[in-house]
Protein backbone atom coordinates (compact mmCIF):
# COMPACT_ATOMS: atom_id res chain seq x y z
CA UNK A 1 0.00 0.00 0.00
CA UNK A 2 1.44 3.38 -1.01
CA UNK A 3 0.34 7.02 -1.10
CA UNK A 4 0.88 9.32 -4.06
CA UNK A 5 3.24 12.23 -3.36
CA UNK A 6 0.83 14.69 -5.03
CA UNK A 7 -0.48 16.87 -2.20
CA UNK A 8 -3.25 18.50 -4.30
CA UNK A 9 -4.81 15.17 -5.28
CA UNK A 10 -3.86 12.54 -2.69
CA UNK A 11 -4.28 8.98 -3.90
CA UNK A 12 -3.58 5.57 -2.46
CA UNK A 13 -2.41 2.46 -4.36
CA UNK A 14 -3.10 -0.94 -2.79
CA UNK A 15 -1.81 -4.28 -4.10
CA UNK A 16 -3.37 -7.68 -3.58
CA UNK A 17 -2.99 -11.42 -4.00
CA UNK A 18 -5.75 -11.22 -6.61
CA UNK A 19 -3.17 -9.83 -9.08
CA UNK A 20 -4.55 -6.29 -9.18
CA UNK A 21 -3.55 -2.86 -7.92
CA UNK A 22 -6.32 -0.44 -7.02
CA UNK A 23 -5.85 3.31 -7.02
CA UNK A 24 -8.09 5.23 -4.64
CA UNK A 25 -8.91 8.91 -4.21
CA UNK A 26 -8.42 9.44 -0.46
CA UNK A 27 -10.40 12.70 -0.51
CA UNK A 28 -13.60 11.16 -1.83
CA UNK A 29 -12.78 7.61 -0.67
CA UNK A 30 -13.66 6.24 -4.09
CA UNK A 31 -11.90 3.87 -6.49
CA UNK A 32 -10.27 5.78 -9.34
CA UNK A 33 -9.19 2.77 -11.38
CA UNK A 34 -7.80 -0.76 -11.11
CA UNK A 35 -4.56 -1.95 -12.71
CA UNK A 36 -5.04 -5.44 -14.13
CA UNK A 37 -2.53 -7.56 -16.03
CA UNK A 38 -0.50 -9.47 -13.46
CA UNK A 39 -1.36 -13.17 -13.31
CA UNK A 40 -0.28 -13.74 -9.71
CA UNK A 41 -0.01 -11.90 -6.39
CA UNK A 42 1.28 -8.32 -6.54
CA UNK A 43 3.93 -8.21 -3.82
CA UNK A 44 5.11 -4.61 -3.98
CA UNK A 45 4.01 -1.26 -5.43
CA UNK A 46 6.02 1.95 -5.85
CA UNK A 47 4.78 5.39 -6.83
CA UNK A 48 7.38 7.41 -8.70
CA UNK A 49 7.94 11.14 -8.61
CA UNK A 50 7.12 11.41 -12.30
CA UNK A 51 4.15 9.68 -13.93
CA UNK A 52 4.80 6.02 -13.13
CA UNK A 53 3.48 3.37 -10.80
CA UNK A 54 5.76 0.32 -10.52
CA UNK A 55 4.48 -3.10 -9.46
CA UNK A 56 6.34 -6.34 -8.77
CA UNK A 57 4.57 -9.69 -8.83
CA UNK A 58 4.85 -13.42 -8.23
CA UNK A 59 4.24 -13.81 -11.98
CA UNK A 60 7.99 -12.89 -12.26
CA UNK A 61 7.36 -9.52 -13.92
CA UNK A 62 7.64 -5.84 -13.09
CA UNK A 63 4.98 -3.68 -14.70
CA UNK A 64 5.18 0.07 -15.24
CA UNK A 65 1.90 1.99 -15.38
CA UNK A 66 0.82 5.51 -16.27
CA UNK A 67 -0.42 6.93 -12.96
CA UNK A 68 -2.95 9.20 -14.67
CA UNK A 69 -4.67 6.78 -17.02
CA UNK A 70 -3.80 3.38 -15.53
CA UNK A 71 -2.36 2.21 -18.86
CA UNK A 72 0.43 -0.39 -18.74
CA UNK A 73 3.48 1.15 -20.42
CA UNK A 74 6.11 -1.57 -19.96
CA UNK A 75 6.28 -5.19 -18.82
CA UNK A 76 9.76 -6.16 -17.61
CA UNK A 77 10.23 -9.92 -17.86
CA UNK A 78 13.90 -10.52 -17.01
CA UNK A 79 13.43 -12.15 -13.60
CA UNK A 80 13.15 -15.95 -13.35
CA UNK A 81 11.22 -16.07 -10.07
CA UNK A 82 8.94 -13.97 -7.87
CA UNK A 83 9.67 -10.23 -7.70
CA UNK A 84 9.52 -9.36 -4.01
CA UNK A 85 11.14 -5.94 -3.57
CA UNK A 86 11.51 -2.66 -5.48
CA UNK A 87 13.43 0.52 -4.69
CA UNK A 88 13.78 3.93 -6.35
CA UNK A 89 16.67 6.36 -6.02
CA UNK A 90 14.01 9.00 -5.31
CA UNK A 91 12.34 7.06 -2.45
CA UNK A 92 13.81 9.15 0.36
CA UNK A 93 13.13 12.46 -1.37
CA UNK A 94 9.52 11.54 -2.10
CA UNK A 95 8.95 10.30 1.44
CA UNK A 96 10.47 13.27 3.29
CA UNK A 97 9.58 16.19 1.01
CA UNK A 98 11.29 19.41 2.22
CA UNK A 99 12.70 17.85 5.42
CA UNK A 100 16.17 16.37 5.95
CA UNK A 101 18.71 15.52 8.65
CA UNK A 102 19.66 19.18 9.21
CA UNK A 103 16.38 19.93 11.01
CA UNK A 104 15.57 23.04 8.96
CA UNK A 105 11.87 23.84 8.66
CA UNK A 106 10.17 25.75 5.83
CA UNK A 107 8.41 28.97 6.76
CA UNK A 108 5.23 28.19 4.83
CA UNK A 109 3.65 25.75 2.37
CA UNK A 110 5.05 27.50 -0.69
CA UNK A 111 8.61 27.31 0.65
CA UNK A 112 8.04 23.66 1.56
CA UNK A 113 7.02 22.89 -2.02
CA UNK A 114 10.03 24.75 -3.39
CA UNK A 115 12.46 22.88 -1.10
CA UNK A 116 10.91 19.52 -1.93
CA UNK A 117 11.09 20.22 -5.67
CA UNK A 118 14.72 21.31 -5.37
CA UNK A 119 15.63 18.06 -3.57
CA UNK A 120 13.85 15.98 -6.20
CA UNK A 121 15.43 17.88 -9.11
CA UNK A 122 18.89 17.37 -7.59
CA UNK A 123 18.44 13.59 -7.54
CA UNK A 124 17.00 13.53 -11.06
CA UNK A 125 19.82 15.71 -12.41
CA UNK A 126 22.40 13.23 -11.15
CA UNK A 127 20.97 10.07 -12.69
CA UNK A 128 17.29 10.45 -13.59
CA UNK A 129 14.91 8.05 -11.84
CA UNK A 130 16.39 4.59 -11.33
CA UNK A 131 14.49 1.46 -10.28
CA UNK A 132 16.00 -1.64 -8.67
CA UNK A 133 14.02 -4.89 -8.63
CA UNK A 134 14.91 -7.84 -6.40
CA UNK A 135 13.70 -11.41 -6.77
CA UNK A 136 13.66 -14.91 -5.36
CA UNK A 137 15.90 -15.80 -8.34
CA UNK A 138 18.81 -14.39 -6.23
CA UNK A 139 19.37 -11.44 -8.59
CA UNK A 140 18.58 -7.74 -8.88
CA UNK A 141 18.08 -5.64 -12.00
CA UNK A 142 18.68 -1.92 -12.45
CA UNK A 143 16.27 -0.05 -14.73
CA UNK A 144 16.12 3.49 -16.11
CA UNK A 145 12.80 4.12 -17.85
CA UNK A 146 11.73 6.97 -20.10
CA UNK A 147 8.38 8.71 -19.72
CA UNK A 148 8.32 9.35 -23.48
CA UNK A 149 5.02 8.12 -25.02
CA UNK A 150 6.94 7.02 -28.13
CA UNK A 151 8.83 4.41 -26.09
CA UNK A 152 5.79 3.01 -24.27
CA UNK A 153 5.19 -0.64 -25.11
CA UNK A 154 8.72 -1.21 -26.41
CA UNK A 155 10.90 -3.87 -24.79
CA UNK A 156 13.15 -2.36 -22.18
CA UNK A 157 16.55 -3.74 -21.30
CA UNK A 158 18.00 -3.43 -17.80
CA UNK A 159 20.93 -1.09 -17.21
CA UNK A 160 22.66 -3.78 -15.14
CA UNK A 161 22.17 -7.23 -13.66
CA UNK A 162 23.38 -7.46 -10.08
CA UNK A 163 24.49 -10.96 -9.11
CA UNK A 164 26.26 -12.50 -6.14
CA UNK A 165 23.62 -13.40 -3.59
CA UNK A 166 23.21 -17.14 -3.07
CA UNK A 167 19.59 -17.10 -1.91
CA UNK A 168 16.41 -15.02 -2.25
CA UNK A 169 16.58 -11.22 -2.10
CA UNK A 170 14.47 -9.99 0.80
CA UNK A 171 14.95 -6.22 0.60
CA UNK A 172 16.75 -3.52 -1.39
CA UNK A 173 17.21 0.16 -0.53
CA UNK A 174 18.90 3.22 -2.07
CA UNK A 175 20.86 5.58 0.15
CA UNK A 176 19.16 9.01 0.34
CA UNK A 177 21.88 10.61 -1.81
CA UNK A 178 21.50 7.88 -4.45
CA UNK A 179 25.17 6.93 -4.26
CA UNK A 180 24.68 3.42 -2.86
CA UNK A 181 22.30 0.48 -3.14
CA UNK A 182 22.11 -2.06 -0.32
CA UNK A 183 20.50 -5.49 -0.75
CA UNK A 184 19.69 -7.99 1.98
CA UNK A 185 19.27 -11.69 1.37
CA UNK A 186 18.35 -15.01 2.93
CA UNK A 187 22.02 -15.95 2.45
CA UNK A 188 22.68 -13.84 5.64
CA UNK A 189 24.69 -11.19 3.78
CA UNK A 190 24.22 -7.55 2.83
CA UNK A 191 25.71 -6.45 -0.47
CA UNK A 192 26.44 -2.86 -1.42
CA UNK A 193 26.39 -1.67 -5.03
CA UNK A 194 27.15 1.56 -6.85
CA UNK A 195 23.88 3.48 -7.14
CA UNK A 196 24.66 4.86 -10.59
CA UNK A 197 26.21 1.89 -12.39
CA UNK A 198 25.10 -1.14 -10.38
CA UNK A 199 28.70 -2.30 -9.93
CA UNK A 200 29.46 -4.45 -6.89
CA UNK A 201 31.18 -2.58 -4.03
CA UNK A 202 31.29 -4.81 -0.95
CA UNK A 203 29.78 -7.77 0.92
CA UNK A 204 28.89 -7.16 4.57
CA UNK A 205 28.78 -10.27 6.74
CA UNK A 206 28.11 -10.85 10.40
CA UNK A 207 24.47 -11.90 10.59
CA UNK A 208 23.82 -15.60 11.17
CA UNK A 209 20.25 -15.52 9.89
CA UNK A 210 18.40 -14.16 6.87
CA UNK A 211 18.61 -10.38 6.48
CA UNK A 212 15.01 -9.14 6.37
CA UNK A 213 15.20 -5.34 6.26
CA UNK A 214 17.59 -2.48 5.50
CA UNK A 215 17.46 1.26 5.99
CA UNK A 216 19.85 4.20 5.64
CA UNK A 217 20.32 7.24 7.85
CA UNK A 218 19.10 10.53 6.40
CA UNK A 219 22.66 11.70 5.74
CA UNK A 220 23.59 8.41 3.97
CA UNK A 221 26.42 7.80 6.45
CA UNK A 222 24.92 4.78 8.23
CA UNK A 223 23.38 1.54 6.98
CA UNK A 224 21.18 -0.51 9.32
CA UNK A 225 20.36 -4.19 8.76
CA UNK A 226 17.77 -6.31 10.62
CA UNK A 227 17.91 -10.08 10.65
CA UNK A 228 16.17 -13.31 11.57
CA UNK A 229 19.00 -13.76 14.10
CA UNK A 230 17.22 -11.11 16.25
CA UNK A 231 19.98 -8.51 15.91
CA UNK A 232 20.30 -5.11 14.25
CA UNK A 233 23.68 -4.07 12.90
CA UNK A 234 24.65 -0.45 12.21
CA UNK A 235 27.53 0.18 9.81
CA UNK A 236 29.14 3.40 8.65
CA UNK A 237 29.76 3.97 4.95
CA UNK A 238 33.42 4.41 5.88
CA UNK A 239 33.49 0.79 7.04
CA UNK A 240 31.88 -0.25 3.75
CA UNK A 241 34.70 1.33 1.75
CA UNK A 242 37.41 0.45 4.26
CA UNK A 243 36.38 -2.79 6.06
CA UNK A 244 36.98 -2.68 9.79
CA UNK A 245 35.25 -3.54 13.04
CA UNK A 246 33.25 -0.31 12.92
CA UNK A 247 29.95 -2.08 13.58
CA UNK A 248 27.30 -1.42 16.26
CA UNK A 249 25.29 -4.52 17.19
CA UNK A 250 21.87 -4.04 18.83
CA UNK A 251 20.51 -7.09 20.64
CA UNK A 252 17.49 -7.85 22.81
CA UNK A 253 14.79 -9.30 20.56
CA UNK A 254 14.07 -13.01 21.01
CA UNK A 255 13.04 -13.66 17.41
CA UNK A 256 13.61 -12.32 13.89
CA UNK A 257 13.28 -8.59 13.23
CA UNK A 258 10.80 -7.86 10.47
CA UNK A 259 10.71 -4.08 10.32
CA UNK A 260 12.94 -1.03 10.79
CA UNK A 261 11.61 2.50 11.25
CA UNK A 262 13.68 5.68 11.68
CA UNK A 263 12.52 8.32 14.11
CA UNK A 264 10.67 11.20 12.44
CA UNK A 265 12.50 13.71 14.64
CA UNK A 266 16.06 12.48 14.35
CA UNK A 267 18.07 10.20 12.13
CA UNK A 268 19.82 8.83 15.23
CA UNK A 269 16.86 6.79 16.55
CA UNK A 270 15.71 3.49 15.09
CA UNK A 271 12.61 1.50 15.99
CA UNK A 272 12.46 -2.26 15.42
CA UNK A 273 9.57 -4.71 15.22
CA UNK A 274 10.04 -8.39 15.97
CA UNK A 275 8.06 -11.59 15.46
CA UNK A 276 7.91 -11.73 19.25
CA UNK A 277 5.56 -8.69 19.12
CA UNK A 278 7.99 -6.47 20.99
CA UNK A 279 9.35 -3.01 20.15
Amino acid sequence: MLFSSNATSPRLASSSKDGTVRVWNTGTRTLQFALGGHTASVNVVKWSGSSFIYTGSSDRTVRVWDSSSGKCLYTLKDHAHWVTTLALNTDFTLRTGPYDHTGKKPADEEEAKAWAQKKYDKVMAANNEVLISGSDDHTLFMWSLSSSPAEAGSKKKPVARLTGHQRQISHVAFSPDGRWIASGSWDTSVRVWDGRTGKFVATLRGHVGAVYRLTWSADSRLLVSASKDATVKVLSTHSILYPSSDVLICEGHRYGILKLTKSKRTSQAIQTKSTASTL
